[in-house]
Formats: structure tokens, C-alpha cells, sequence
């Protein structure tokens, strides 16, 4: 996949009228990188990346036409944004979209000029991204997720999907700077709602066997889920295996939920795509990163997958049920 040039909207182009057409065509075509985890191809990454598709054509902004995207996927190998990075740098890029934590870490070592729009790092003041939101005062701008800061809120809804629970297993990654900060938020967080707290770290996807073999040895009775690359990668594995083994499962990502996991409560993920393509068309248009504040999100979702319910033997109170924004059946 590496090296894949993403081809967006060459259809479209052919429908326009002919002196539309040409004048399109004498515009100057702008270079776009692309770093993420997943690609377009997985059943995760493929609704999100449709609307930031659909947003850019929305916007004005075709491949063939005005627009050329050169995308690079680490399908879990997050060690490869270092070099991704390297490369889209030496191509004259106008600006690079850099999907998480790692990306964007990559991004900027590599380059303090060319334009970066973030989508959803969780720290990004914390990370070193930005100095602050109201002023990004950088290259970098974009639009945060929150995640860490709805930890309590996933750790109390544990509690209620599975009364009395006292110990729950935390699927995170080191090599994340928003994950390695989520872990240690619910590390002291969860003695405080009443719940030791098992470390499960995947740095890569294989190091999700050794975290099955924890799992089995020290029974946790619940699953906290980090939406990170490795895991993600994963997400059917790890609800599969939940599922034979009765654990309710949470995380901060719908798509998990989509996957086979239990429930999610976070940052209303399409949206956070929708507005990223918001930030490539105010740059490619001349704004500079510096000046366009970066967004928190102000749409959140609660989902549940009454299947995975019903398979791990969880009856979902009609209180919960009638919170959820969307319910899976």
C-alpha cells in the first residue's frame, strides 16, 4: 500500500461543463500527503475516509483536476510514520494530513514549514503539537478527539453494563502519546471508582497474544479498549475473544462497536474527519496553521452492540438503552 495515490473524485470532474472544465484544468494542482493507519480497503477506515472524500469535493477540491493526494497507510506498523514522513516531506508537498498521535509525532520531526492538519491526537498541548489551541502558534493545526478526557465516564459505564465488577484490563500503547496518557489517567482514576486497573500494553499487533495469555491468567471482569493503530488493527480479534470469554468491552471508538465490542462513548469520529477536511481547504486557500485555532469536539456518541450483549450474557438496563445514540442489533 505504500506509496498508493489516492484518486478522488474523477468522476465528478467528467460531468462539468466544458469552460469549467478547462479552467479547472489550468489551475495549479495542489500536492496533498496523507499519513494514517488504516486503509480506505478496511471496514474501519472506509466510512471516514468516504466523507473526507465527500467534504473535499464538497469544497471544490478534485483529483485529475486541482488536487493530487499521495497517501501513505501503516496498517499497524506505526515505526513507519517515521519514514512516511521523510518521504512526503522531499515531494513539494502544500501540506500534510497526519490521522493520530504517531503520524503527527512523525510529521513534525521531519518538518517545521510545510502544513500540518492533525485529526484526532487526544494531547496534542501535552504531545508538543501545538502551544495551545486558541493559538497553535506552528505548522500544526487540526482538530482534537478528547478521548483521554472521557475516561471516567467509560470506566463508569463499565460499572453499570456489569454491576460489581472490581478489576478491569486496559488494551493500550506505549508508543502512543495520547494512549501512554490515557493509561495513566485511569491508572488513578480507577482505584477511585472502585476498580484495579490491569496493564495490557500492545505496541504491535503481536503483542496482542501475550495480552490474550494476561487476560486468561489474571481475569479481569471487564476490557478498557484503546482505539490506537496496533489495537485497531485487531478489533475483531479482540471482541471475538471477549465474547468467548463473557468480558464486556468499552472504548472511545464506534467503529469497535461496529467491530463486535460491547459499547463506546467518545467524540462523534466522523465528524472529526468532516472538519479535517475544513483545515486542507482554508490552507491550500492561503490561512497558515498558526492562525486557525484547533477544535475540540462538541458532538459525542454513546453506541452499544446489543448482539455482543446478548452473547456475553448482559441484560442492558432500558436507562442505558434509552441514553444511547445508537444502538446495534
Amino acid at each position: 500500500m505504500i506509496g498508493r495515490r489516492m484518486l478522488l473524485g474523477g468522476l465528478l470532474g467528467a460531468a462539468l461543463p466544458a469552460p469549467l472544465a478547462r479552467a479547472q484544468t489550468a489551475e495549479r494542482v495542489r500536492r496533498v500527503g496523507f499519513m494514517g493507519n488504516l486503509p480506505p480497503s478496511h471496514a474501519l477506515a472506509a466510512p471516514l475516509w468516504r466523507i473526507f472524500q465527500e467534504e473535499l469535493h464538497a469544497r471544490g477540491w478534485r483529483e485529475g483536476h486541482n488536487l493530487l493526494i499521495e497517501a501513505r497507510w501503516a496498517e499497524g506498523r506505526v515505526e513507519r510514520f517515521i519514514g512516511f514522513a521523510d518521504e512526503l516531506v522531499g515531494l513539494n508537498l502544500d501540506l500534510i494530513v497526519t490521522v493520530g498521535s504517531e503520524a503527527t509525532d512523525a510529521a513534525r520531526k521531519k518538518t517545521g514549514t510545510i502544513p500540518i492538519v492533525m485529526v484526532g491526537p487526544s494531547h496534542p498541548i501535552e504531545a508538543g503539537f501545538v502551544a495551545s489551541f486558541a493559538r497553535p502558534g506552528g505548522n500544526i493545526t487540526g482538530v482534537t478527539n478528547l478521548l483521554n478526557e472521557l475516561v471516567v465516564k467509560h470506566l463508569e459505564l463499565l460499572k453499570e453494563l456489569k454491576p460489581g465488577i472490581e478489576r478491569v484490563g486496559v488494551l493500550w500503547s506505549p508508543n502512543n502519546p495520547g494512549s501512554a496518557l490515557g493509561f495513566k489517567t485511569i491508572e488513578g482514576t480507577g482505584p477511585r471508582v472502585g476498580l484495579a486497573v490491569l496493564s495490557l500494553p500492545i505496541a504491535k499487533p503481536e503483542d496482542l497474544n501475550a495480552a490474550f495469555a494476561t487476560i486468561l491468567r489474571a481475569r479481569p471482569q471487564a476490557l478498557h479498549v484503546h482505539p490506537t493503530r496496533p489495537i485497531g488493527l485487531r478489533a475483531q480479534q479482540i471482541a471475538s475473544f471477549a465474547v468467548e470469554q463473557k468480558l464486556p468491552t468499552i472504548s472511545g471508538s464506534s467503529g469497535f462497536v461496529r467491530a463486535g465490542h460491547l459499547a463506546s462513548y467518545g467524540a462523534n469520529v466522523t465528524e472529526i474527519w468532516r472538519r479535517a477536511s475544513f483545515y486542507v481547504d482554508r490552507i491550500l486557500r492561503g490561512s497558515k496553521p498558526a492562525e486557525l485555532p484547533v477544535e475540540q469536539p462538541t458532538k459525542f456518541e454513546f453506541t452499544i452492540n446489543m448482539k455482543t450483549a446478548r452473547a456475553i450474557g448482559i441484560t442492558i438496563p432500558q436507562s442505558i438503552l434509552l441514553r444511547a445514540d445508537e444502538v446495534i442489533e
